[in-house]
């Protein structure tokens, strides 16, 4: 969540990768609050399986909404469409009978759903992923006036022709109270215990995402000190150095 203001021009792997885990994330979450009497998580509960997802889905609601903002919903249209693909998983988990997901925290969501959705319905021509990004991009200053945040309610009726724009229709006159957010990021004490081995393994899992067979115990990417540590400052020259050729670690 720390970079999720920044998230845009995702491409349509990202961005797609990203709405599908989302809905696994919220289907399974709706199954534990099932298994919970109908209970969602409680507030600070990270330790529990109902608790992990309750904080995962947040996580990963925070990032879509960040990325359909008014601010950059015009070079997140990748995203919009996956949202629009997946539009019945939505419904479905908001719908079901253990939901904890209420309609303020999706109000967002289901707007650019239901708006991004109507202007493809309405052209009649988009068949294809290209065309309804077509008609994404002549529909961009719409999809930017859904996101703004709602300060009053509306007394009109609106037509409501399918599912969709009913659900978006009620929870449109909700403010949608998560539209800005600011996170601050504490560093605990030796963050390099955290990092260090995390980088390390980040780095390895993707030079060894290959067909190549790698030796990974000779794959150094940080000159670690060993054994006893040398008087002066000098790292020894046999931690100096790294593999000249791939040979040498495959």
């Amino acid at each position: 969540l720390n970079v999720s203001p920044h998230v845009c021009g995702l491409h349509s792997y990202a961005a797609m990768r990203l709405a599908t885990v989302t809905i696994s994330c919220m289907k399974r979450y709706v199954v534990e609050c099932g298994k919970n009497g109908g209970k969602p998580a409680e507030e600070g509960d990270i330790m529990s399986t109902l608790g992990m997802y309750g904080e995962t889905c947040r996580t990963l609601l925070q990032l879509l909404k960040h990325g359909v903002r008014a601010r950059v919903v015009g070079r997140n249209l990748h995203l919009v469409y996956s949202l629009v693909y997946l539009q019945r998983d939505f419904y479905d988990i908001i719908s079901a009978r253990a939901s904890p997901f209420k309609a303020p925290e999706m109000a967002t969501i289901m707007q650019i759903i239901s708006c991004a959705d109507k202007a493809i319905q309405e052209d009649g021509n988009a068949r294809t992923a290209d065309q309804a990004m077509k008609v994404l991009e002549k529909t961009v200053g719409k999809l930017k006036a859904v996101t703004k945040p709602v300060t009053s309610v509306g007394s009109g009726l609106r037509e409501r022709s399918n599912s969709f724009d009913s659900l978006a229709s009620d929870i449109s006159t909700v403010t949608d109270a998560g539209s800005d957010f600011t996170f601050t990021y504490e560093e605990e004490q030796d963050p390099e215990i955290f990092f260090i081995p995390y980088i390390y393994e980040m780095i390895v899992c993707t030079i060894s995402a290959s067909s190549i067979e790698w030796n990974k115990p000779q794959i150094n990417v940080f000159p670690l000190l060993e054994g006893q540590e040398e008087e002066d400052d000098e790292l020894a020259p046999a931690l100096q150095s790294y593999a000249i050729d791939v040979g040498d670690a495959v």
